[in-house]
């Protein structure tokens, strides 16, 4: 089976355990986390522990993901190195994570041990922004945090900016490629109508599935949902 959350945001992970738990996700199946892991949230860290520690969990890049990567440079002292030079640009960075939430991560990140820190930073940089998958009834799916953007047809995935793969809001109606299923996080269900708070949206071209505020995981065969609450 093939399940998908997405917008963790530092959520318990003791929650999302048992929510696999009640899903019945066993060691053969696959759990693909649509980003957004970081922030807000108060173990940021945690989760990534745990999503670290599941041989049958693939994190697929969000925004927030990205904001970190960006401004790794604030933890290049603590892992005795120069402190960062802060250009413009790396003070922008900065403050849109902070005002993004990072606030809490930035700590819980340098209160880390080098090894630990640079072990998570590297489970970061080796996430992918999405992926192509097909679930047990073989139907395909693409998945991706925010959508695509400027989407042609012709387009190859590889292409897309991480602006139109991680920042997209998808339209009710708009749809993408034949036979493919996009699926993503990002917008919450309930900016698509009052109808959606707390469930997933399913059109014929797209699922959207975070339902903030509190995350679902989904199984793709079925779109049975699992709120971690």
């Amino acid at each position: 089976m093939t399940y998908v959350i997405s917008d963790l945001f530092g959520y318990d992970p003791d929650r999302l355990a048992a929510a696999m738990k009640r899903a019945g996700v066993r060691d053969a199946d696959t759990c693909y986390v649509l980003g957004n892991v970081l922030d807000y949230g108060d173990y940021p860290v945690e989760m990534l522990r745990f999503l670290m520690d599941q041989p049958n969990v693939e994190l697929l890049l969000g925004e927030h993901e990205k904001l970190l990567l960006d401004c790794a440079f604030v933890f290049d002292a603590l892992s005795g190195g120069k402190p960062a030079q802060m250009t413009p640009d790396r003070v922008s960075g900065l403050n849109e994570w902070k005002d993004a939430g990072g606030e809490d991560t930035i700590r819980a990140f340098a209160a880390l041990g080098e090894e630990e820190r640079a072990d998570l930073l590297d489970y970061l940089r080796e996430a992918e922004k999405y992926a192509l998958v097909t679930d047990e009834n073989d139907r395909d799916w693409l998945l991706v945090h925010g959508g695509l953007g400027n989407f042609s047809p012709e387009k190859k995935l590889s292409a897309y900016t991480d602006e139109e793969l991680l920042l997209a809001v998808p339209a009710m109606g708009e749809t993408y490629y034949d036979g493919v299923t996009l699926v993503f996080g990002h917008t919450p269900t309930l900016d698509y109508g009052e109808e959606y708070e707390g469930v997933i949206v399913e059109t014929p071209g797209w699922v959207a599935i975070d339902t903030d505020p509190v995350p679902t995981l989904v199984r793709l065969e079925d779109l049975s949902q699992f709120p971690l609450d």
